[in-house]
């Protein structure tokens, strides 16, 4: 008897497909001249269908983008889990360079979405390992304000105090078009002027490290603002200042803004490096910090192009690394040491820990490459006074005397870290120290 109450019930309910009168949706698919239309019924698309349930809801939010990003978007409308985990993936791992120099792009697409939360997260700590270009970058002040609280918020954002205040006063001024026109001429700035500040920073201020600023800094970059901060704040920041009392509610400070004393390296590649040290080959393993103080020993532009200065800089300081910035390329290639060079030494000195490496560049983030040593032939290192660092026997060579040029070729470690076998010119050396903290 029941199964005849639904048999029925379903061929009354099919003859609606074909009754356009009572329909109340209809369904284009396609784009004219090529398209089709369908009608349907509201409460059955609702009962039947997760994505027409949240499609027909109040909150819907109309998302139009393009591209992969596009996919991104209808996947997440369409409730598609597979698709999204798919997608965000297929970014990270084969367009991250595309990713890093559409940052501002990126975000403002996904961070609605809930479901991407891991490309969000990717994206938030690629800013954080290196946040200067992003934030001193021309699109920066039209940057969602709910991205930027939460960039302020992050105690891994490696950029000094003083430089994320300036930026953050570049976008507030982006902000009010009053405060545009005037951001330069502070002196013909209104109370006016200086209370919508006030209002804009609000959000921001209890995410800003003051106390982290220098007392010069403090004077050059924040004095001439004062007019836009909390009483109690500048209270608090005068003490800090001129009577050394540490404030009552101060914020840990950034971990990622320790000053790299680098022109090559990122603290996400010293993050990464340091990961590698330590043995940790697998992603999910990673540093998101180092445990390790990089600590610079020479830098060829600064202490000549030459294997004296080379050695005199660099012997008898133990564990080191040594990146190399690649003329015209800009990629960043080097080596681990740990056992590190030695004065009068000559000959080769096994290794089982040393590694060589490419690290992309320093402005995009390429896909890492490690390469360990693997020989049982006991040559990792060569070491001499005559010579520069020399990683296999070849696998990564410095040619001598002046360290302008280098070449690599596949040997005693596991991969081959350059396109070819062939001399490349070096813009840049630096060898650092690795201190365990």
């Amino acid at each position: 008897m029941i199964s005849e109450f639904f048999g029925n019930l379903s061929r009354d309910f099919e003859q609606l497909l074909y009754d356009f009168e009572s329909s109340n949706v209809i369904l284009q698919v396609g784009d004219p001249p090529d398209s089709r239309e369908f009608h349907a019924h509201l409460n059955i698309l609702r009962a039947r269908s997760p994505y027409f349930r949240s499609a027909f809801s109040a909150d819907w939010i109309n998302k139009k983008n393009n591209s992969i990003l596009g996919l991104l978007v209808a996947a997440d409308e369409l409730l598609l889990d597979e698709v999204i985990n798919y997608v965000q993936e297929h970014l990270i791992e084969n367009r991250n360079k595309w990713l890093s120099e559409n940052l501002i792009f990126v975000l403002h697409t996904i961070f609605p979405l809930h479901s991407c939360e891991r490309l969000q997260e990717y994206c938030l700590e690629y800013i954080c390992g290196d946040p200067r270009p992003f934030f001193e970058s021309q699109k920066f002040p039209s940057l969602n304000k709910d991205i930027l609280f939460t960039l302020l918020q992050r105690d891994d954002l490696g950029l000094e105090e003083d430089l994320i205040w300036v930026n953050l006063l570049r976008w507030a001024c982006g902000q009010s078009s009053s405060l545009v026109s005037q951001k330069d001429i502070l002196q013909q700035w209104s109370i006016e002027d200086f209370q919508t500040l006030g209002k804009i920073l609000a959000p921001c201020l209890p995410f800003i490290r003051f106390f982290e600023i220098s007392s010069s800094d403090y004077y050059d970059k924040v004095r001439p603002y004062e007019k836009a901060l909390p009483t109690k704040l500048l209270d608090e920041i005068m003490a800090f200042h001129m009577k050394g009392l540490e404030p009552k509610l101060e914020l840990p400070p950034r971990v990622g803004s320790i000053r790299l004393d680098s022109t090559i390296l990122t603290s996400r590649h010293v993050a990464l490096l340091a990961s590698w040290i330590d043995q940790k080959d697998h992603r999910s393993a990673l540093y998101k910090r180092s445990p390790y103080d990089f600590k610079l020993l020479y830098r060829a532009s600064r202490d000549e192009f030459s294997v004296t200065q080379f050695h005199q800089k660099c012997n008898n300081k133990g564990a080191a690394v040594v990146v190399l910035k690649v003329q015209d390329s800009m990629k960043i290639i080097g080596g681990y040491n740990p056992i590190g060079w030695v004065s009068n030494i000559f000959g080769w000195r096994a290794s089982p820990e040393s590694f060589i490496f490419s690290l992309g560049t320093r402005i995009v983030h390429e896909l890492p490459l490690l390469s360990r040593f693997r020989s049982m032939s006991g040559h990792a290192i060569f070491d001499a006074d005559i010579v520069g660092p020399y990683f296999g026997r070849g696998d990564l060579y410095v040619h001598h005397p002046n360290l302008s040029t280098f070449s690599c070729k596949k040997h005693s470690y596991e991969h081959q870290i350059m396109e070819s076998t062939r001399n490349y010119n070096v813009e840049e050396i630096e060898v650092f120290q690795v201190i365990r903290k």
